[in-house]
C-alpha cells in the first residue's frame, strides 16, 4: 500500500509542470499597419517589451496565463490597420504573472501602455509613447516625439532624448541617462537622476526625494529645481 502511494505522488509530482505548460495560451497576431498607428495594451500584465521597426506592421506574440482572457484588435476594416486595442483579464494572481507580451511597431507609431505590477521595456519608438504602471519597472531606449510615464511604486529608467517628455512617481526613482526640449521630472519620496544629454527646458520637482542632476544646460536654457526638503545637487560643467 506504501509504494502504491508513493507511486501516485510522484506520478502527480511529474503531471503537474506538464499540465500548467499546456494550460498557457500562445498570442501571435500579425497586421499590417500604418507608419503612424496608434496601439493600446492594458490589463493584467506581468512583462511587456515593445520594439519600434522599420516594418510598416504590428507583431503581437507571447503567453497568456490558464484562464486569461484577451479582448481587442483593429480599430478600422481592412487594409493596413490604423489603430489597434487590447485589454487582458485574468481569473488571478498566478495567471497575471504568466501573461507576457512582446509588442513590435512602425517606429513611429503611438503606444499607450497601461497595468498593474509590470515591468515595461521599450526601445526604438521615435513617435509617441503613454506609459503607466502601479508597480514594476520602466525601461525607456530611445529618442520619442513625446514621452509620458507615471508610476506609483516602480522605477522609470530613461536612455535617450525627448521633445517632450513628462515622468512622474510616487515612491519609485527617475533616472534620466539624456535630455530633451522640454522635459519634466516628478516625485514625491523617489531618488531624480538627469545625466548624460542636453536640457533646454527643464522642471525638476520633489517632495521629500534627492534631486541630482549632471547633464548640459542649452544655451539661454530654463532650468528649475523645486523640493520641500529633499536635497539637491547640481553638477554643472
Amino acid at each position: 500500500m506504501r509504494n502504491r502511494l508513493l507511486t501516485f505522488v510522484l506520478i502527480a509530482l511529474i503531471a503537474t509542470p506538464v499540465l500548467s505548460a499546456a494550460a498557457q495560451q500562445k498570442v501571435d497576431i500579425q497586421r499590417a499597419a500604418s507608419p503612424t498607428v496608434s496601439v493600446r495594451l492594458g490589463g493584467a500584465l506581468s512583462s511587456v517589451r515593445v520594439t519600434g521597426w522599420d516594418r510598416d506592421s504590428i507583431s503581437l506574440t507571447g503567453t497568456l496565463g490558464a484562464g486569461t482572457r484577451m479582448d481587442g484588435g483593429p480599430l478600422s476594416g481592412s487594409g493596413p490597420v490604423k489603430g489597434m486595442k487590447f485589454f487582458v483579464e485574468a481569473p488571478d494572481e498566478p495567471a497575471m504573472r504568466a501573461n507576457k507580451l512582446e509588442l513590435r511597431v512602425p517606429r513611429g507609431a503611438r503606444v499607450w501602455l497601461k497595468a498593474g505590477s509590470a515591468d515595461l521595456e521599450v526601445s526604438g519608438v521615435t513617435g509617441g509613447l503613454d506609459l503607466n504602471i502601479v508597480g514594476g519597472s520602466v525601461n525607456v531606449s530611445g529618442n520619442a516625439r513625446e514621452l509620458l510615464v507615471e508610476s506609483m511604486d516602480g522605477s522609470v529608467t530613461v536612455n535617450g532624448t525627448a521633445e517632450f517628455a513628462r515622468l512622474k512617481t510616487a515612491t519609485g526613482d527617475i533616472v534620466l541617462h539624456g535630455g530633451g526640449e522640454d522635459v519634466t521630472l516628478t516625485t514625491v519620496s523617489g531618488a531624480i537622476r538627469a545625466s548624460d544629454g542636453t536640457v533646454q527646458r527643464g522642471r525638476f520637482e520633489s517632495v521629500t526625494g534627492p534631486i541630482t542632476f549632471a547633464a548640459d544646460l542649452a544655451r539661454g536654457a530654463d532650468a528649475r529645481f523645486d523640493t520641500h526638503s529633499g536635497a539637491i545637487e547640481l553638477r554643472l560643467a
